[in-house]
């Protein structure tokens, strides 16, 4: 078979009713918003706690690999018919995040040791609840109508963008004017996770026979190459999203940036650039072409990040003006991959998503160890680790070129 034209596996015929499959879909989206919310917080954390950027690296690289290396796994098992039972449960593990206070509160007595496997733990349990989260949840949004799949998982993706935008703004606030007492998330959390549980209701994917992982991975042998493609550029695109994120904190400190901007303005514009720009590239990928935009997403975001990390002294509002065009371009990428490899692998939607998402962040996330080894070089700082992270966008692109063009197709 020639490689240009591989072709996707026969859609499902499953459709929720309309009034349910809304209802689900807005559950979801607040699902997303909420946990990302809650559990997004650690770079910020890691500044006003005081943690060693080496071991706050080692300990975000290791929770995010191992716990989002499961995704495909729990996608796997999400798509036997247990999609809103992972959607639920995923979203509640993420209230792990209101201990953090409680335990740098009792730091002196703990001791460091003790308070750097603690947060660990806690780490790990959001880490959890967010791969449980969030394999079901693409596949649910991109299911609700197949013929604007990627701006239906643009959306869902964008609402958890919403709120990872406001975590660090949020949580320093929390932080700051309750002295630590970070339990005071819970009055918020609690009852939006009841309208989680009655609201989010969606059509279970039941299999007849129990299919075994291997099986299922043998299915997709003609989709390999491109679904390797698209693996390793969504890999590369979040190892770029998650360095500059960890280290953005400090970076606008060296900056003199204003206090708004370094506890999470710079965030919620780097964040907000996504949530402007994920949803209009998700139309225009449906409309004339997934590939195409694809490539030029990864194009502009070469362009938006160098300027960023390489021009010195920038003024408040160039620094603004990046961040919104490098989180805008570089995230809008994030749905399409998505999109196209829901579109070759229609009926594993979930593990698909969980391979996208979980084993790309998973190996993105080695970025933060990296990073945060590289800035303690006094030769590179926190400036040069952010720029050798050009990189990946440069390698990405030649990966985007490889695509066949199957990738432009649509539903």
């Amino acid at each position: 078979m020639n490689r240009m034209d591989v072709q996707p596996l026969p859609a499902p015929t499953h459709a929720p009713p309309a009034r349910a499959a809304t209802t689900t879909f807005v559950a979801l989206c607040i699902a997303h918003a909420t946990g990302d919310l809650l559990g997004g917080n650690w770079p910020i954390f890691k500044m006003l706690a005081g943690l060693d950027l080496f071991w706050a690296g080692v300990i975000a690289t290791v929770a995010t690999t191992s716990m989002t290396a499961v995704q495909p796994i729990l996608g796997f098992y999400a798509d036997r018919g247990h999609r809103r039972l992972l959607v639920v449960l995923g979203a509640a593990l993420t209230v792990a995040t209101v201990f953090q206070g409680p335990i740098m509160m009792n730091r002196g007595r703990l001791g460091d040791p003790a308070v750097y496997m603690l947060l660990f733990g806690i780490l790990l349990l959001i880490r959890f609840g967010q791969s449980m989260f969030h394999p079901p949840g693409t596949s649910i949004a991109g299911n609700t109508s197949s013929k604007r799949r990627s701006t239906l998982v643009a959306l869902f993706i964008t609402c958890g963008m919403l709120g990872y935008a406001s975590n660090w703004l949020v949580f320093s606030w929390v932080w700051e004017t309750f002295d630590r007492q970070t339990l005071w998330l819970l009055v918020p959390a609690l009852p939006v996770l009841g309208f989680i549980w009655w609201g989010c209701r969606p059509t279970e994917t039941r299999h007849e026979h129990h299919e075994r992982l291997r099986d299922v991975l043998g299915q997709l042998g003609h989709v390999r190459r491109p679904l390797v493609l698209l693996y390793l550029i969504q890999a590369l695109m979040s190892a770029l999203t998650i360095g500059l994120q960890f280290l953005l904190p400090e970076f606008s400190e060296l900056n003199g940036y204003p206090a708004l901007i370094t506890k999470g303005g710079s965030l919620f514009l780097l964040i907000g650039g996504g949530m402007l720009f994920m949803i209009p590239a998700g139309h225009v990928a449906d409309r004339f072409g997934r590939r195409r935009t694809l490539l030029g997403l990864l194009l502009l975001t070469l362009a938006a990040y160098t300027p960023l990390v390489f021009i010195s002294g920038l003024p408040v509002w160039g620094f603004c003006v990046l961040c919104v065009l490098t989180g805008g371009v570089n995230m809008a990428s994030g749905p399409i991959v998505i999109a196209i490899a829901q579109h070759m692998a229609p009926k594993r939607e979930s593990m698909i998503s969980g391979v996208m998402m979980g084993l790309a962040w998973a190996l993105g996330s080695l970025s933060t160890t990296v990073v945060g080894y590289l800035a303690e070089f006094e030769s590179i700082g926190i400036f040069g680790a952010l720029q050798w992270m050009t990189l990946t966008a440069v390698a990405a692109v030649p990966l985007g070129l490889m695509l066949p063009k199957v990738a432009d197709a649509h539903d």
